[in-house]
């Protein structure tokens, strides 16, 4: 006989007016006591959220909502591992568990009434979820198997493992057409960059459209004297799709190969590993004059 497992989940919601509670679903937090589960994820892309609300912040929201996942995922870790360091124990209820990420109060960003329910696979109910609460109500086209937290959540792992995470921090470079935010960065004398970008899309064109994009990073980027080097983290289509694998290769060829491309390093999901520990020595040389 198949053994249910009982769960809790929340979703995310962005609440634009409090005074007329308009909200849009932007995550999913789903946790399990027995056996030891928790996981979250949050939707970093804000074209729903200011095609709804145009005077919202786009650039702000992105910004939140990318430290919300790294406390989630930090979270996860530790509850997946059983290495609960606050507590020997785990709570029964996920509110217990989501104030470490979420303090409870009247922002725009909060989550919303506590559901349960029983379930034979936690990770497969969490995807199938995710996607009615959330991805559902996205353009076709900006849908993503896996979303750039995601893809820096396969990075994070072995970067921390290297015990270099802390020596990380936004920055917001000022170029001559706007400014680039990046999300983990260090400076030694210029800024280099870890950039994690999602290639895991639906169709080939959304993979084209999203490397010109960054191509445009690349170019804005180049005359800056503030940044020396960005790597870029790529997640590739799961899909054994042949034109979205072409898309895919392009795509790598724009960001990583000919023109305006002097300051960049593609690193493939693949390589997470060996990644991190050749760069974790020179992130800890380049920032040990901050201790």
């Amino acid at each position: 006989m198949t053994i249910k497992i009982p769960f809790q989940f929340t979703v995310l919601r962005y609440i634009h007016d409090s005074f007329t509670g308009e909200f849009l679903n932007v995550g999913l937090a789903l946790y399990s006591q027995s056996p030891a589960f928790f996981r979250a994820k949050f939707l970093p892309k804000y074209g729903r959220v200011t095609g709804a609300f145009p005077e919202a912040d786009g650039e702000f929201y992105r910004n939140y909502i990318c430290r919300l996942q790294a406390k989630a995922d930090d979270l996860a870790d530790k509850v997946n591992s059983k290495q609960i360091s606050y507590e020997n124990w785990l709570p029964d209820r996920v509110e217990e568990l989501l104030v470490q990420i979420l303090p409870v109060d009247d922002s725009a960003i909060q989550f919303g009434p506590t559901q349960g329910g029983m379930a034979n696979d936690l990770e497969e109910t969490f995807e199938d979820l995710y996607f009615r609460m959330v991805e559902a109500h996205l353009p076709h086209e900006d849908i993503l198997s896996r979303n750039e937290a995601e893809i820096w959540s396969i990075f994070y792992k072995p970067l921390k493992e290297h015990n270099i995470i802390h020596r990380l921090k936004p920055v917001t470079i000022q170029t001559r057409m706007d400014e680039v935010v990046f999300d983990h960065a260090w400076k030694n004398g210029r800024w280099k960059a870890l950039q994690p970008l999602s290639f895991d899309l639906l169709k080939p064109g959304s993979i084209h459209n999203k490397a010109y994009q960054y191509f445009g990073t690349n170019v804005d980027l180049e005359d800056s004297q503030e940044i020396s080097k960005l790597y870029y983290l790529l997640g590739k289509p799961r899909r054994d799709d042949i034109p979205l694998q072409r898309a895919y290769n392009k795509a790598k060829d724009l960001l990583g190969t000919g023109e305006h491309t002097k300051k960049v390093e593609i690193i493939e999901e693949d390589a997470a590993e060996d990644f991190a520990k050749e760069i974790s020595p020179q992130i800890e040389a380049d920032t040990s004059h901050e201790e």
